[in-house]
């Protein structure tokens, strides 16, 4: 039996003009006759774009670079700042994390006002963490009358979905700064 060829064809001035993909239906099986470079092509493009999708976090995780990596939420800790200053005649006088957001910015907002209850991220903490000395001499420009201000940052981890205890019953490991105020220098 001859081998029929089913196909798009298309007439031109010159004469037929055979489609893109023949499918050879005459021999008993199915056969693609033609691959064209597009084909390839795009098989070439998924790959790729498989392989762009799926390298980054496990590079990302053999680097150990948080950012992109597929455990880059789940080290979330909790955290909480206690904020106080000495005061002539009342040391130890606790100051309300809230109490400065009017002198704060935007960003810095986001990551100081959740930690007067107790706010959620690794990543805040480390920031917060290297501020804890530049939040001292706010609180003492903030009140004149201070002679040393004293910041504690708390961290923990979350409690776990098996575990039932309450978020304030586990312990917080404490970092504390305090730093001399100007009122202090000038007596």
């Amino acid at each position: 039996m001859p081998s029929r060829t089913l196909g798009a064809s298309l007439r031109s001035r010159d004469g037929w003009v055979s489609g893109a993909a023949r499918i050879d239906v005459g021999n008993t099986e199915s056969r693609i006759r033609l691959r064209t470079i597009s084909h390839m092509l795009s098989r070439a493009a998924r790959c790729l774009l498989l392989a762009l999708a799926v390298l980054p976090p496990w590079l990302a995780r053999i680097a150990s670079y948080p950012v992109g990596d597929f455990a880059m939420f789940s080290a979330v800790e909790r955290y909480h700042l206690e904020l106080s200053v000495d005061l002539p005649g009342h040391p130890g006088a606790p100051v309300d994390v809230r109490s400065l957001a009017p002198h704060l910015s935007r960003d810095a907002r986001a990551v100081i006002l959740p930690a007067a209850s107790n706010g959620f991220g690794k990543d805040q903490i480390d920031l917060l963490q290297s501020g804890l000395p530049d939040l001292a001499r706010l609180i003492c420009e903030l009140d004149s009358s201070a002679t040393r201000a004293h910041v504690r940052l708390g961290r923990g981890p979350l409690p776990s979905q098996s575990s039932h205890e309450l978020s304030t019953q586990l312990p917080l490991t404490w970092t504390e700064v305090s730093a001399p105020c100007a009122a202090a220098a000038n007596r």
